[in-house]
């Protein structure tokens, strides 16, 4: 059993009976840990999720952020990934500044660390005498 297969399984089963769906993640949640112990939930749970948003037509993004970020700002982002978006915020000081975007297939990165390591690199390549 894979993770991916039970997904899907899973997947099909909520979409079949949503108002079910608490019922069949404890269920899955007990044969993950009683069948498959090698099996992690969390990423039984995110590939679910990515399952069931793509057959709703929604994109997920994953948004890093330096510091807190307004709602209208979490909404104009994105909005300009995808008409529907489930985003999931992290704070992540470490970027100093600006934000990551990702997408399952796509990333921008927009952070000041990111700018301030392309310049350190072209600094590097340059030789000045």
């Amino acid at each position: 059993m894979t993770i991916k297969l039970l997904s899907q399984a899973a997947t099909e089963m909520i979409i079949a009976q949503p108002d079910k769906t608490e019922t069949i993640l404890e269920k899955t949640r007990k044969l993950l840990s009683e069948r498959y112990p090698r099996l992690k939930w969390s990423e039984f749970v995110e590939k679910t999720a990515d399952n069931i948003a793509k057959l709703k037509g929604i994109t997920r993004i994953k948004i890093t952020s330096a510091r807190e970020i307004s709602e209208e700002e979490i909404m104009q982002i994105g909005s300009l990934v995808a008409p529907k978006t489930d985003i999931t915020i992290k704070i992540d000081k470490n970027i100093l500044g600006g934000v990551i975007v990702k997408s399952k297939d796509r990333e921008l990165d927009n952070s000041l660390i990111s700018r301030i390591n392309k310049y350190k690199t072209l600094f590097n390549k340059t030789n000045i005498d």
